[in-house]
């Protein structure tokens, strides 16, 4: 009796996914004929605590950070043949996986090209969910009704008010 109630106990828990608290970002590496360059040294630096990622892209050019903590980061890719290439100002953000294309010009490996990340280049193609993070700015000048932070949800794309309330957050003080 014991193991089945352990195995129903089981069963309803697994569904329970939390929220993810981290990033993501994929970095495709291409040349000038834009194929892909596979065995390049990919390094990631966290700005704001210096820690570092090493990769080596895969064999289609591509290599896979995950689980990043939110934050500014500068990516630097370098191989052979190629000048080193630097991305600066790319911001990971929680729950979203970020697509970075890399272009490497042919030249010397002590020459570097460095190039700004914008959000165009951060486009999630990768999952149809709709999110946004609000800014600590936004959130201490915007005139909340009763400081009620569930009110700040309605500052995403698409998002509308269901209803009178029905959320307990509206009684929290």
């Amino acid at each position: 009796m014991v193991g089945c109630f352990s195995v129903c106990l089981l069963l309803l828990v697994l569904p329970c996914v939390a929220q993810s608290t981290t990033g993501d970002i994929i970095a495709s590496v291409a040349d000038p004929s834009s194929a892909m360059v596979p065995d390049a040294s990919l390094v990631l630096t966290q700005l704001e605590t210096g820690q570092q990622t090493v990769l080596k892209t895969d064999a289609n050019g591509l290599a896979v950070f995950s689980s990043l903590r939110p934050g500014n980061y500068k990516l630097v890719a370098s191989r052979d043949g190629f000048r080193r290439a630097e991305l600066n100002g790319i911001t990971v953000v929680i729950g979203q996986r970020t697509n970075l294309e890399v272009h490497m010009q042919v030249g010397d490996n002590t020459e570097s090209v460095t190039v700004s990340a914008s959000q165009a280049a951060m486009l999630n193609s990768e999952s149809a969910a709709v999110g946004q993070v609000i800014n600590q700015n936004s959130i201490q000048t915007l005139p909340l009704n009763g400081r009620n932070f569930v009110q700040l949800t309605q500052l995403t794309t698409g998002a509308a008010p269901i209803g009178n309330g029905n959320s307990p957050a509206t009684t929290w003080t």
